[in-house]
């Protein structure tokens, strides 16, 4: 039976057990994920990551997104596993060769070890990428969610 002397200890015990875990300064291994490794003294804007992106298959134009859109194979939109829907970044070759601006608008790649980022086909053609159907990139931060739109080519 806990008496409630008992009980105060114990829970004073594991608020300090568990305040422990939560130092600010834990480095529980490097991430490139932005809700990893954002923090008030380094901007989101100089997050990056680096990685595979693909593209949507055809197949899936009119589908709904995990924003709620449908899948319109001629915006130029992604999926991302943690960027907020909205946000724009910029998708950059590792080559060097091209670029896109995308408006994530929904969430994934989750198959492939080192896929960041799943491209609509107009922006996977902007890239160059649909004969290949993928390709290293960096992804950059362009515009917080609810800012400007990437330009329509």
């Amino acid at each position: 039976m806990l008496t409630p002397a008992r009980g105060w200890i114990g829970a004073a015990l594991m608020a300090l057990g568990s305040a422990g875990c939560a130092s600010a300064g834990s480095n529980r291994g490097s991430s490139s994920a932005p809700v990893d490794t954002y923090s008030l003294s380094k901007p989101w804007t100089a997050w990056e990551e680096t990685g595979l992106a693909t593209y949507y298959a055809s197949s899936l134009a009119g589908h709904r997104t995990a924003s709620g859109e449908r899948y319109d194979p001629s915006q130029l939109t992604a999926a991302h596993r943690r960027l907020p829907f909205g946000t724009l970044v910029e998708v950059r070759r590792r080559d060097g060769k091209r670029s896109v601006i995308v408006r994530i608008n929904d969430r994934g790649p989750y198959s492939g070890a080192n896929r960041v980022i799943d491209l609509s086909r107009r922006a996977a053609e902007a890239l160059g990428i649909v004969q290949a159907g993928k390709a290293m990139v960096e992804i950059h931060p362009y515009g917080a969610p609810d800012r400007n739109v990437p330009p329509r080519h």
